[in-house]
């Protein structure tokens, strides 16, 4: 198999990184993933990786579905219904691009108004990023947004939910 890192085209199959090059949050996770040839599973390789890994042979598994390249979900916050449907994907995917490089943009203006705290990053601490292709690294923030997104979601409903038990409770002891 050839490294992904040295590939320029983007690839809907295993994306793997070697253990020196990822340094995210879940890189004890990532260790328990490694596979026969010596390479680890990228978290964002397939949805809901986590909880469907059953071991090294999970990624040969076909029941676990595989990340689409492009998914069309992140677009709906972007466009509207009548944009969505009057609009091609080659059309619509330049616009999304370019506003998640205006929303990069806007997101390194603030980290230059936190002063020398965040930002610039000195250069040793992106050599963990070597070889991480721009498409790719746009793919995983599109993939952690939407994940967020999810997460917001699911949160808002928990506090509504639990106002709901309050009412409840209060209305009893009343």
């Amino acid at each position: 198999m050839s490294d992904p890192a040295a590939s320029n085209s983007p690839s809907t199959e295993l994306i793997t990184v070697s253990l020196s090059e990822w340094s995210g949050p879940d890189r004890a996770a990532a260790a328990t993933t490694r596979t026969q040839t010596g390479r680890y599973y990228h978290p964002y390789g397939h949805p809901n990786a986590k909880a469907q890994q059953q071991g090294p042979t999970a990624p040969n598994n076909p029941k676990i579905p595989r990340r689409v390249v492009w998914t069309h979900a992140l677009e709906k916050p972007l466009f509207s219904g009548l944009e969505l449907t009057t609009l091609g994907v080659t059309q619509r995917r330049p616009i999304y691009v370019a506003s998640l490089e205006a929303h990069i943009d806007r997101m390194h203006t603030q980290l230059l108004s936190l002063g020398s705290v965040y930002y610039p990053v000195v250069l040793p601490e992106l050599d963990s990023f070597i070889g991480l292709s721009s498409t790719r690294a746009k793919g995983m923030i599109a993939v952690l947004q939407n994940d967020l997104a999810f997460a917001r979601e699911r949160l808002l409903h928990l506090q509504q939910v639990n106002e709901e038990l309050e009412s409840r409770l209060y209305a009893r002891e009343i």
